[in-house]
């Protein structure tokens, strides 16, 4: 239902912008106008390249997984780290993905980690995402993605 919203939003924006220049550009062939001042030397092209923000995941890797105690973990996750490992293994097959060529996916643990951590504590996606190194749409993506898993995994089970 989102990417139908989403369309129609985009094909209403398009209707309106070409409305008002009196001109339907999916009906228009030929150079585009940007691409006629790049030819005219009016405007450079710009090289484009892929990046990725660099972030930091020692806290996880090196903190919480290696130091923190149970006290620790039950304060701030709301339950036990052998529960959490679990929780890991019992979704595991819903949360399975694969790394690209771009980047690694997340592991399992710190996806399920993330959603925890967001649903157990009043911090801001935008802190949540600086805690655990990634951008503040992980945290989000992270959230539904266990949300789901844990229906479509666990939820039978009770």
């Amino acid at each position: 239902q989102m990417q139908i919203n989403r369309a129609r939003r985009q094909r209403k924006l398009r209707e309106d912008m070409n409305s008002e220049r009196g001109t339907d550009l999916s009906q228009s062939t030929g150079p585009r106008p940007v691409d006629i001042m790049v030819a005219m030397g009016h405007v450079d092209p710009v090289e484009r390249r892929f990046w990725a923000r660099e972030t930091s995941t020692d806290w996880w890797d090196r903190i919480v997984l290696q130091v923190w105690d149970e006290s620790q973990w039950l304060r701030n996750f709301w339950m036990r780290k052998g529960t959490f490992l679990e929780l890991c293994e019992l979704l595991s097959p819903a949360l399975k993905r694969q790394d690209t060529r771009m980047r690694a996916a997340l592991t399992i643990q710190k996806r399920v980690a993330i959603a925890l951590w967001k649903l157990a504590t009043p911090d801001s996606y935008r802190s949540v995402a600086n805690q655990f190194g990634v951008g503040k749409s992980t945290v989000g993506v992270a959230v539904m993605q266990v949300a789901h898993a844990i229906v479509d995994m666990l939820l039978s089970k009770i």
